[in-house]
């Protein structure tokens, strides 16, 4: 809420609460008492209650205008008043007349000066009362705004250690900032994850939990996430990874602050995708080239298709999470399409992030539905199915001879190296670029120079 949102809420109330009848009761009141009452703030009563302009201006002879000077609003009145003056002001904001220039001039110029404020006396027991609520809002508001970064983390299923270790990765790499902030949902957790992290987190960070007594999988515990997240971006994190990048987070943020086109992008290894034809039923209708080893991605930010959410951030306005494709984790994939749909790019790249890949059900993001191999088949029968219906155009197809191998991009890359490094005379990093780059623009991979 911004001053003039304030000014706003302070008008409706003034709106609501003026009693018309009741003020030009109270300016008889004034003028029989002090006949020669000079009238402040006729330019405010006309912005805001014109229809009283006429009946109140009609009851005085004189009016201080608001440029300072006296102007008789009867015919016959030829002789200013004498001092002092008996001022009644209209100007029922906040503040009153006592805080405008032309109080503090009269008050030089004429000495002492008899004020009555009737607008803002009917008005202050209304405005009094909404200002607790306009005080808390436009304060939030002010905070909210500082946010730039909310750091999203999923607790639950009872894994305690997992997560805490997580957190604990999370404050060697983000230091305390006004402008970041942690949101941590208790997605069904009943081991006190949350107060481990209130605990470890709210003395230095701005942390926000939302607590939901039942798991609602990845796509639920996320999207209850954002709906209190107040960030530009957010970052998801994975609950079982090692973050060892310090500044991750900015280098993240920075990225989509200089390519307004990018709306997704992750930080951890991972592989761009491309449309195949369906094997069988519970097989994924989409292969992948593997980047796990790359030495690009520790240098180069790398345009792909889609990307696994081990660690990846967003812009906030992407909105949320389809909650049905739990429990095979396909909802990131739907959201990366999604967003490139809205005219959004996804990106890539390696941010030194590790992920304990070897048991699933240490994972939060990975246990829900792990019951068995035969749910996972049933649901991919109908989820990759659901998913390749409404994003399979915007896939890839297979280069000829389909997707190239990790060992081909590397075979190469290493091959036009040592070429170029002889060649050329140049670092090994510069050279194992372009051949990358050559390498993937056969399959329509774009890269640009550095981690710009």
């Amino acid at each position: 809420m911004t001053v003039p949102d304030i000014d706003g809420e302070l008008f409706e109330v003034a709106r609501r609460s003026l009693d018309s009848a009741r003020l030009l009761a109270r300016l008889d009141r004034i003028l029989a008492a002090h006949p020669s009452a000079i009238l402040v703030g006729l330019e405010h009563l006309a912005v805001f209650f014109p229809h009283l302009v006429e009946p109140v201006a009609a009851r005085f002879r004189w009016w201080l205008k608001a440029d300072g000077t006296l102007h008789a609003l009867a015919p016959e009145e030829t002789t200013p008043p004498a001092d002092p003056w008996h001022i009644v002001s209209l100007i029922w904001e906040v503040g009153g007349f006592r805080e405008t220039a032309l109080w503090k001039a009269a008050m030089e110029a004429r000495g002492p000066i008899e004020l009555e404020e009737p607008v803002l006396e009917i008005l202050l027991p209304e405005i009094r009362k909404a200002s607790p609520g306009l005080i808390a809002r436009a304060s939030s508001q002010v905070l909210d705004a500082r946010i730039r970064i909310s750091l999203l983390m999923l607790s639950g299923l009872d894994n305690r250690p997992v997560f805490t270790g997580a957190l604990e990765t999370l404050r060697k790499t983000v230091p305390p900032s006004d402008d970041v902030e942690i949101v941590v949902v208790s997605n069904g957790s009943k081991d006190g994850t949350s107060a481990e992290a209130l605990e470890k987190l709210g003395e230095d960070y701005s942390l926000r939990l939302v607590h939901e007594p039942s798991n609602r999988g990845i796509g639920g515990g996320l999207n209850m996430g954002l709906a209190v997240c107040r960030g530009e971006y957010v970052a998801f994190i994975q609950d079982d990874l090692e973050l060892k990048q310090p500044g991750w987070h900015r280098e993240m943020a920075d990225f989509l602050d200089r390519h307004p086109d990018a709306g997704v992008v992750g930080g951890h290894r991972g592989a761009f995708y491309f449309k195949v034809d369906d094997r069988e039923p519970w097989e994924v209708p989409y292969t992948s080239v593997p980047l796990l080893h790359h030495p690009l991605l520790s240098t180069h930010w790398v345009e792909v298709d889609s990307a696994n959410w081990i660690l990846a951030m967003f812009r906030r306005e992407l909105g949320g999470f389809d909650e049905g494709f739990l429990p095979n984790g396909l909802g990131d994939h739907d959201f990366n399409l999604r967003a490139r749909r809205r005219g959004y790019e996804v990106w890539l790249s390696d941010l030194r992030v590790d992920h304990d890949l070897g048991d699933p059900a240490r994972s939060v993001t990975r246990r829900a539905g792990y019951d068995g191999a035969r749910v996972q088949r049933l649901s991919r029968f109908e989820h990759y199915h659901r998913f390749m219906a409404a994003h399979g155009d915007l896939l890839r197809p297979c280069p000829d001879g389909g997707p190239p191998s990790l060992e081909s991009l590397l075979a190469g890359a290493r091959k036009e190296l040592r070429r170029d490094a002889s060649n050329l005379g140049v670092s090994s990093r510069g050279p194992l670029s372009r051949s990358f780059a050559s390498l993937a623009w056969e399959a329509g991979v774009r890269i640009p120079l550095g981690r710009e």
